[in-house]
Order: structure tokens, then C-alpha cells, then sequence
């Protein structure tokens, strides 16, 4: 059970600056949101929760640690690979985008841009994750992926395809294969 790991702010008699409560209960909304997409992309091995305070330590909330639901333990956020980390930091992000649009009703995220970081993903994880970015861009949102990855470039549909040229700058050529 995930709960025995998780401490409220300030739950342990520790004291906590205002602002450090308000952001953690802000991480605490965005962890929900996060969770439930970082999830579909480990096949269910990992959940976020934040870091368990310690006796005499002020101020920590807003640390990450990692619960592995294979194994029943809670490991330091460090020690993902490269590719869970990049999991996770596009859960969060996408968790962030959820968490404002829930907080703020007439504000709408509808655009999210993802740098790079596919090439970390082994062929099934990059299946996992766009599976996730597939059904996010099906909630009326668009999503840009700006990748390198010949996997990944023969998976979308829609391209904006940006060539450098010595006589001409920048080319760019809009595809669609629907």
C-alpha cells in the first residue's frame, strides 16, 4: 500500500513555511494527474509520491521519490533510467497541464510541446508513451513532438518538417498521411 510511504506537509510536527505548505498541496494535485498517465506508461510499475519527511528536517515536501508497485518499495527518483526518467518528467508535465486546467476551470492548456527524449525509450515504452500522447491529443488538446527518432517520425501522422538549406535558411514542409 502506497499510503504508508506518503506524509502530508507538516503531518510529522515539523514546521513549514507558508509558502512550502501551498506548493506542496499544489505538487499533491499535480501527482494525481501525473500519476495516472506515468502509470499507463510503466505498465503500471511506477507511481510518483513526494518524499517522505524525516524527524528534525524542515521544508523537504517537495521532493520526489519513487514507489515501485512491482516490488513494493520506495526508491529515490534518481535511480530511473533514462527513459523512466523521461516518463515520468512528461507525467509531470502533463500532470501540470491537468492540475491548472482543474484548478482554474476557464483556463485551458490546449498545446504541449515535448523536446526530445524518445530516443531513451526501448520499442515497447515508446509504444506505452505514445499510446498516452495519442489519447492526450484526443482530449482536445495538440501535441508537438520535436524528435530525431525514425521510430517515432514513422508513427505520426501530421509533420512540420523544418530542413536547413546553405541557400534558402530554413524549408519547411508540412505533411499529413490521414
Amino acid at each position: 500500500d502506497i499510503t504508508k510511504y506518503y506524509t502530508k506537509a507538516g503531518e510529522d510536527g515539523n514546521k513549514l513555511s507558508l509558502e512550502s505548505f501551498v506548493l506542496s498541496l499544489y505538487l499533491d494535485q499535480i501527482l494525481i494527474f501525473a500519476n495516472r498517465r506515468f502509470e499507463l506508461m510503466s505498465n503500471g510499475q511506477y507511481k510518483m509520491l513526494r518524499t517522505k519527511q524525516k524527524s528534525g528536517q524542515t521544508e523537504q515536501t517537495l521532493g520526489l521519490d519513487i514507489f515501485d508497485c512491482y516490488s513494493g518499495q520506495v526508491r529515490p527518483v534518481v535511480t530511473l533510467s533514462g527513459g523512466e526518467s523521461f516518463m515520468a518528467s512528461l507525467s509531470l508535465a502533463l500532470g501540470m497541464a491537468d492540475a491548472i486546467q482543474s484548478f482554474h476551470g476557464g483556463v485551458e492548456m490546449e498545446t504541449i510541446f515535448i523536446d526530445e527524449g524518445f530516443g531513451t525509450l526501448d520499442e515497447e515504452t515508446l509504444k506505452q508513451v505514445m499510446k498516452t500522447l495519442e489519447k492526450t491529443a484526443s482530449n482536445h488538446r495538440l501535441v508537438g513532438i520535436i524528435s530525431h527518432v525514425s521510430e517515432l517520425k514513422k508513427r505520426i501522422n501530421k509533420k512540420i518538417i523544418v530542413q536547413k538549406t546553405e541557400a534558402l535558411g530554413s524549408v519547411v514542409d508540412i505533411l499529413s498521411s490521414d
